[in-house]
Formats: structure tokens, sequence, C-alpha cells
């Protein structure tokens, strides 16, 4: 998603004391602030800006509790710790092409997301032998809507690492 909507949606995501009339009102306030100089998405990507959102418009990365996690963000961040690994299995792609999927189901103290690890990341994770109550970080996700649940991928660009805690 890409656009003012894409702006106001990841806003509201990451600033969720804010509602969405008070994000359209800010956008507002700047365009007229600028004399109508400014397009709507430029003034959203203002408003992220001011709001202490760097890059808005393109990816925002945040450390986000799972409760904020909304479908449509490009770049997530998140911490928390494992509740389930399921097995990875194969599938082939609709090109033909074999691909491979892993689904963790992780936990913070707001709720629980399933994150999804594709291709590599999968075998990486699978590799990692992480187990149930180790912490994890999934950085550079995407989120998406499944079954009517918002789920973490963890694609190309994303990665996924295995916390270093100092107990046993």
């Amino acid at each position: 998603m890409s656009g003012t909507e894409g702006i106001i949606k990841r806003i509201l995501a990451l600033k969720p004391q804010l509602t969405r009339g008070a994000v359209e009102k800010l956008i507002e306030d700047e365009r007229i602030k600028a004399a109508g100089l400014l397009t709507d998405e430029a003034a959203a990507h203002l408003v992220a800006s001011n709001l202490g959102l760097e890059g808005a418009g393109e990816r925002i990365e945040a450390k986000l509790r799972i409760s904020d996690l909304t479908s449509g963000l490009n770049d997530v961040s998140l911490t928390g710790r494992i509740i389930h690994a399921f097995p990875a299995r194969t599938f082939t792609r609709r090109d033909g092409r074999e691909g491979k999927v892993l689904r963790i189901l992780l936990g913070d103290r707001t709720g629980y997301v399933s994150v999804v690890c594709w291709d590599e990341k999968a075998d990486h994770v699978a590799a990692s032998r992480i187990n149930p109550g180790k912490i994890v970080r999934v950085l550079h996700g995407y989120t998406r809507e499944r079954r009517g649940e918002v789920e973490v991928n963890v694609g190309r660009r994303g990665q996924i690492y295995l916390e270093q805690t100092t107990d046993t």
C-alpha cells in the first residue's frame, strides 16, 4: 500500500493513541500552513516526520508491540517469546519452483502473532532449533491479513535472530 492512505495506516499503527480523524486533521493543517502547495501525500510525510516516524512514506521500522500490528506494514521489527514453532514444510509454487515455509507463534505481554518465515529464512530458523520460551527478534518483516488475523512475514529482506539471554 502506498500513498496517503498507506502513510495514515502506518502512523495509526505506530501511534495508537491517535485517531484517524486526528491524523487527517494534522495533514490538513500542514496543507493549510503551506498555502496549498503540498499534496495530501507530501503533507502526510511531514506529519509522520513531525511525529518522529522518519521515512514514513516508504518504510517504517519501529519496534512494535504485537497489539500494535495492523495489516499492510512494510518494515516491522518486534521482539517476542516463542510460544510454539511449527515444523517447516515444502510446497510447489505456481511457476513450479519449490518453496519452504515455517511458522512460529510469537508472543509478548500484549498478545501473540504468527510469524511466517519463507525459503532460506525458514531454513535458517529450522537450523537454529529455536524452542518455546526463547526470545527472538524479527527485523524488516511485513504484515498482511490471513484468515482474519494479522501475521508477520519474514521474506528476502527480513531477518530473524535468537536473542542472547543470560538465563539458563
